[in-house]
């Protein structure tokens, strides 16, 4: 998982490691300048070993083996602590033998790409046994001319230069491959939320109508031949009911393609438009159509409010009157909507025989559904049986305060 965060930086990033043809050009210069160097340093250094076919296979093992490191991601991955070994041991190599030339550079490079990879302990190691080795090679070599105070402390401040630029560069990566996981993470668990929401909204939908449907059917089936024309308005019903959740339907499938948009390419506005507590009559007609005696009332002043309340508020009456429906063997249902300064409280009660909806076996997603709609808004929920018979929902859901002199909404 590590290794596919660190390719996707590098797609989104661009790096040296992610671009061949960058790197082989800086390896090719690097390997130039220390070629040429090298030559010429056999010219003028006066102890130098002269350039020779060993000397250029100990100059050039350092760059093969880095530039194996751009284009593979495999190689990348697990040649760092080979390619480092074997260029400190080039290198030290390279000065035993007595030549001269700044074949510490491909060391230095080596170096940060091993940190940089993730291999601190080995880099810092390396670099210690590189600067350590390769001043006792010098020293070695003219005991009668140790090096001086200044090729010591030229060396150290390299490699330390070295170093630092390995765990900027180092650090720099893992912030970024913790932000591309970050990233993922936010991403799955958004989608796993919007798959919740739309679970409930299928749930509330489908199950109020197909709900409906079941009581007309059984309506329609039962006056057929003593009251046909009661049962033409029965299947009348049905033909409605069934248009509504087909369009209810089409609307959460249209708020499920804007999440995948989210998803895609960022915020999208819903498709749809969103339930509100206008619409709430219309529910109240259909529970009066399948035989209820359904009424609502609303107390306070009206007034618009969020979608995610009215949304809420919606939702909540359609599974209650589906409950009472399919569950409340109730002849009259109740539903107060009041509007408070800064709450609002949605009250739905019957007169059935008091059974929680939660308790029927394989049908706990209701209440449990409109519970966690309540509680995502900050307010409070409660459903139970009442004395005597009967069922009641309520809920309380904080609003923002009505602004002075607002006029009502009828």
């Amino acid at each position: 998982m590590l290794f596919a965060h660190e390719d996707e930086l590098d797609r989104h990033r661009g790096s040296t490691w992610a671009r061949p043809a960058r790197w082989w050009v800086f390896l090719v210069l690097l390997t130039v300048v220390s070629t040429g160097a090298s030559f010429g340093a056999g010219f003028h250094a006066p102890f130098a070993r002269d350039m020779d076919p060993l000397g250029l296979v100990l100059l050039l093992a350092g760059p093969v083996l880095l530039a194996l490191t751009g284009p593979f991601p495999i190689v990348r991955r697990r040649l760092p602590v080979a390619g480092l070994a074997v260029t400190l041991v080039a290198t030290l190599a390279f000065s035993a033998f007595g030549y001269v030339g700044p074949v510490f550079l491909f060391f230095f490079v080596a170096l940060v790409v091993a940190v940089n990879a993730g291999h601190r302990l080995v880099g810092w190691v390396g670099a210690t046994v590189g600067v350590t080795a390769f001043l006792l090679i010098a020293y070695l070599r003219d005991p009668g001319a140790p090096p001086s105070l200044t090729a010591v402390t030229t060396h150290v401040v390299w490699t330390l230069f070295a170093l630092g630029v390995a765990e900027v560069m180092r650090i720099r990566r893992e912030r970024g491959i913790e932000s591309v996981r970050t990233r993922e993470e936010a991403q799955r668990r958004r989608a796993t939320e919007q798959r919740l929401v739309i679970a409930q909204e299928l749930h509330d939908v489908l199950a109020h109508n197909i709900s409906m449907i079941n009581v007309q059917a059984g309506v329609g089936l039962h006056l057929m031949d003593e009251r046909p024309e009661q049962a033409r308005s029965a299947l009348a019903a049905i033909k409605q009911a069934s248009a509504e959740a087909l369009g209810e339907l089409r609307s959460v499938l249209d708020v499920l393609r804007s999440v995948l948009d989210v998803l895609r390419v960022g915020d999208a506005a819903p498709r749809s438009p969103t339930p509100r507590i206008g619409g709430l009559q219309l529910l109240v007609d259909r529970a009066v159509v399948a035989g209820l005696d359904a009424r609502i009332a609303y107390e306070g002043r009206q007034r618009e409010l969020s979608a995610a309340v009215e949304l809420a508020v919606f939702r909540i009456v359609q599974e209650s009157l589906t409950n009472v429906l399919k569950h409340a063997e109730a002849s009259a249902v109740s539903i107060g909507i009041g509007y408070g300064d800064r709450v609002l409280t949605v009250t739905i009660a019957d007169d059935g025989v008091g059974r929680g909806f939660s308790r029927l076996p394989g049908t706990g997603s209701g209440i449990e559904g409109m519970r966690r709609r309540v509680s995502a808004l900050g307010g409070s929920f409660e459903a139970g049986p009442v004395d005597g018979d009967g069922f009641r929902v309520q809920a309380t859901i904080p609003v923002d305060p009505a602004p002075a002199g607002e006029g009502g909404r009828g």
